[in-house]
Parts: structure tokens; sequence; C-alpha cells
């Protein structure tokens, strides 16, 4: 973690990266990030459904 943090302050030196995913970890990443979105449009469409009852 330290070397990602020097490398994005921009000290002059370069420090190398590697980041390996199987499949199945990037299936994984693919399925939750995708539930989180759902979830995210459900609670504003119930948001807007609360909102719109006040009105009525």
């Amino acid at each position: 973690m330290r070397e990602v943090a020097f490398n994005l302050l921009g000290n002059g030196k370069t420090y190398p990266v590697s980041i390996d995913l199987s499949s199945s970890e990037l299936l994984l990443i693919l399925v939750c990030s995708l539930f989180y979105l759902v979830a995210g449009v459900m609670h504003e469409g119930r948001r807007l459904s609360e909102e719109n009852e006040g009105f009525i």
C-alpha cells in the first residue's frame, strides 16, 4: 500500500504495482457491483415513492 501512496504522490520514483485477478474473482466483483447498483436504484425509487405520497 505504501508503494501505491508514494506513486500517487509523484515523488519522482516509480514503483510497479501488479494486481492478479482470476475470472471467478472478476465475476464476483461484477455481481457485487450490480447488486450495489440495483440496491441504490431501489432505494431511490422508494424515496421518490414516499415523496410522492406526501403530495397526494
